[in-house]
Parts: C-alpha cells; structure tokens; sequence
C-alpha cells in the first residue's frame, strides 16, 4: 500500500542513500481530484485524459485529398498552440517544417532509419524540428517583440538583452543565412556591434567562426562561474547553444505532440533519421539549425505482424515506478503517492 515502506532497487548508479529507508515518507496527499485546484477540476480531468490516451502511433492510415486537408489544418492548429510554449527570454529558438508534399516526403523518407521510413511515407503530415544553435542572434528580434508589445519599460528589455548576451554570448542579430521571408524585420544598421557586422557580411567560413569563438567564450565563462559557484550562487550556463536551443525546442513540441491528440490525430516522435539528409530535404541552412526530433501525425492505423520494432501502438507501455523517478526535497527521499494503487 502507499503507506507500507518499500525500498526499492534503482538503476546502477542511483542506488539512494540512507533517506530512502525511512519509514516517514513523503506523500502526495488526496486523491486525484483534490489536488486540483477549486474549479479546475474539469481542465484537470480533460488533461489527464489527453495525457493517458496518448500514445506514439507506429503506422498511419493512408489518407485522401480530404483527410490530408483536416490533418495539416490540425497540424497548423496544433503548432499555433506549440508557440505558446515557454522559452528562455522569449527568443523562440526553433522553426518547425510542415512537409505534405510527395515530393519532399520521398527525399524526407530517404533520411530516416528503419519502420521510420514508413511512418514519412503513410502520415498526412510530418514536422522537421529545427533548433537554432546561434540563438543568440535572436535577442535584437525578441526585444524588438517585447518593446512592440508594450509591457515591459526599457529598463527590463534592456536587462533581458544583457542577461541573455551573457548566457548566450554571440554576436548580435545577424540573419544572413536565413531567407528575408522568415524575419518580420531586419536590424537596422549598426544595431548588432562592430565583430557582429564583419562577420554578417563575410560568408559561411566566418559565419563557422562566429560558432567557434561563441563556444570558446561560452566555455571560459562556464569555468569562471564554476569557481564563483563556490563563493556565491551563480547561473549554470549549457554545456552547447545546440543543447540550450533543444531544450527549448522540446519544450514545444510536447505541446504540439498534445496539441495534435486533442485535435484527434496521433503522433510518433522520431529520433532515428540522418540529420545531414533531414537538412538537406527541407533546405534548412546547417549553419544555423540542428534537428533534434521529426514529428509524423496522423490516424494511426493497425501495425501489421512483422512491421512493429517493439509492439503494437495501441498498448500502454510501461513506466518506472512513481518513486524511483520522483523525489521529495533531497534525491535521497522519494515522493510517494498517496492514491499509487488507483493510478496503477
């Protein structure tokens, strides 16, 4: 039961400490109703609903000329939705690629590995993620955004500005090597700093060394702040912009993935394609973007004996128990629920 202490066995390496064997746990109180809060319990149930249902389709229905006009429409609704997503000081550091088209499909299909050539080939609709590894030539934009906007002073977008050139680093806005549909409005000249406009005017071997050198300082200051961490609390800077801008990314494509099943398509996320071919298929620059995940939706269909690499879509797949993957105040306290059994 909830309340019986278990000590369960983790994953080598996250054995927990003497924490975990004491008998007073803590516990998500109530049932599951009571943790909404007062009238969400509607929004609460529909989300769990959507949550449970959800599951990554393995094939797809072939679709005509209809279904495949419902499922973009969905799809546009759903990456509506996706952009409401958060992001680090709102710089929106992804694109996303809507492919339909035959054509394109077959060359998309030619950069994934295994059953995920099929899953191209069937769904209706299939979205290339496009993380930005220079975000930091969006911070000019996303000021431009939040000043339009009109609810911050420039006192906070000049702060938004700086601590997002110092997390970042880079060189200012440059978009040279995105196409001029894609960017609502150019930086006016002389917006972006002396190295920024050099480099924006010199071509892809200068646009690499914009990259090297963001990563040389972005390294230094990693190390510096390590140190200070030791003194004071200070910002963790990521490891790459390619590993900060997927983080983002992902954080909108939960969104669009639970977009698209509440719209009553299904989705599987894949992450077995060639990157270089991906980029290639779409005509997406490589000098600024990474894929960190492609997107198929559509009616998910019957897999066929055979066809499935792991089982049929239609089965729920397992997790890990509740308290092997969340802790309560230290990693070596589990969170236990209180109504396990019931959600089990």
């Amino acid at each position: 039961t909830a309340q019986s202490v278990h000590v369960r066995q983790r994953a080598p390496g996250l054995t927990r400490g003497p924490a975990h064997q004491t008998a007073s746990r803590a516990k998500c109180e109530g049932g599951r109703m009571a943790a909404a809060r007062p009238g969400a319990g509607a929004a609460a149930e529909a989300f769990r609903a959507l949550v449970q249902v959800r599951r990554s389709a393995r094939a797809f229905q072939r679709e005509d000329a209809a279904g495949l006009a419902a499922a973009k429409a969905a799809a546009c609704e759903a990456l509506a939705l996706a952009q409401r997503s958060p992001s680090g000081w709102n710089l929106q550091p992804y694109r996303a690629v809507l492919v339909q088209d035959s054509h394109v499909k077959g060359q998309l299909a030619h950069a994934m590995v295994g059953g995920n050539i099929r899953r191209v080939l069937e769904a209706p609709v299939t979205v290339v993620w496009l993380a930005d590894v220079k975000p930091w030539r969006l911070i000019e934009d996303a000021v431009r955004l939040e000043r339009q906007n009109g609810a911050m002073s420039e006192i906070q977008l000049a702060a938004l500005a700086s601590d997002a050139r110092f997390m970042l680093g880079g060189f200012g806005g440059d978009h040279s090597d995105l196409p001029s549909s894609s960017v609502a409005q150019q930086p006016k000249p002389g917006s972006s700093n002396v190295v920024g406009e050099f480099l924006k005017h010199r071509g892809p071997d200068f646009s690499a060394a914009e990259g090297a050198a963001n990563a040389v300082e972005q390294s230094l200051k990693r190390s510096l702040l390590s140190l200070l961490s030791e003194v004071t609390q200070a910002p963790t800077i990521n490891a790459s912009a390619e590993a900060w801008a997927f983080k983002n990314t992902m954080l909108a494509v939960q969104s669009y993935l639970l977009g698209m099943e509440a719209l009553g398509f299904q989705s599987c996320p894949m992450e077995g394609f060639d990157a270089r071919r991906a980029m290639k298929a779409i005509s997406a620059p490589a000098s600024r973007f990474s894929v960190p995940i492609v997107t198929s939706s559509g009616v998910a269909a019957d897999v066929k004996p055979g066809e499935a690499e792991y089982e049929s879509s239609q089965s729920l797949r397992p997790r890990f128990d509740f308290e092997d993957v969340f802790c309560q105040d230290s990693f070596d306290f589990p969170l236990v629920r209180q109504d396990r059994d019931a959600a089990d």
